[in-house]
């Protein structure tokens, strides 16, 4: 894992912003000490990924900073490495590998085939509710831009350049007509602007049912 997603965890464990983790040094005991607890409930979750598929025992025997120090395999052992790309926060870019030993490749190969590929057990309900749980609770974390969409109009590039401060736009739109409301771009409902404790609000109307319902509403209500 690249010291950049490390540092970025560490960041945001503590409380920051994830901002400033292109740091140039190793980690301290501390900040070891965080990444050993955040692995260790990623080891969990590795093991609860493949449980409908192969019993295993996922679990942390220890961080190395130094990959050429690790002494867990021999030489000549023949390994798959998986490198993959990371975005966290949509400002951050790292890599991540993944070495799994070809012994472990070679004993679960043949439950892969197309006939075994079917789970072998069903899932506990318990743990799913559990599971489901734990990632409604880090996305009700996740911050959401909302913005609401009185009208929409086209003006030309000569009548735009000649605007200045004071000039009035007039608008097709009715006060009392549904405005649109879009979360981080995605059209999601309607809404009648209004007032409350004399700040400028909106009151949702319709709740759209999907994008594509939302994108043709956004269509139709543009004034051009």
């Amino acid at each position: 894992m690249s010291t950049t997603i490390g540092f970025y965890i560490i960041d945001r464990v503590l409380g920051g912003p994830g901002n400033g983790v292109n740091l140039n040094r190793d980690y301290t005991e501390i900040e070891i000490s965080i990444l050993t607890k955040v692995f260790e409930r990623i080891a969990q979750r590795v093991q609860d990924s493949w449980q409908n598929n192969l019993e295993i025992e996922s679990t942390l025997n220890g961080i190395e900073t130094n990959p050429q120090l690790l002494q867990i395999l021999s030489p000549d052992d023949i390994v798959v490495i998986v490198m993959m790309s990371v975005r966290l926060g949509n400002k951050l870019d790292g890599t991540l590998s993944i070495c799994i030993p070809g012994e472990f490749l070679d004993d679960v190969v043949d439950r892969f085939s197309p006939k075994a590929a079917r789970p072998n057990k069903r899932p506990d309900p318990e743990k799913e509710e559990i599971k489901r749980r734990v990632v409604l609770e880090n996305v009700c974390e996740s911050n959401l831009e909302i913005e609401a969409i009185f009208d929409q109009f086209t003006m030309q590039l000569k009548e735009f350049i000649q605007l200045q401060p004071g000039d009035v736009i007039p608008l097709n739109k009715p006060l009392d007509d549904d405005i649109l409301v879009k979360v981080n771009e995605i059209p999601w409902s309607t809404a009648k602007l209004g007032e409350t404790k004399q700040k400028k609000a909106i009151k949702l109307s319709h709740i759209l049912s999907n994008g594509n319902e939302g994108i043709q509403w956004g269509k139709n209500k543009t004034s051009s």
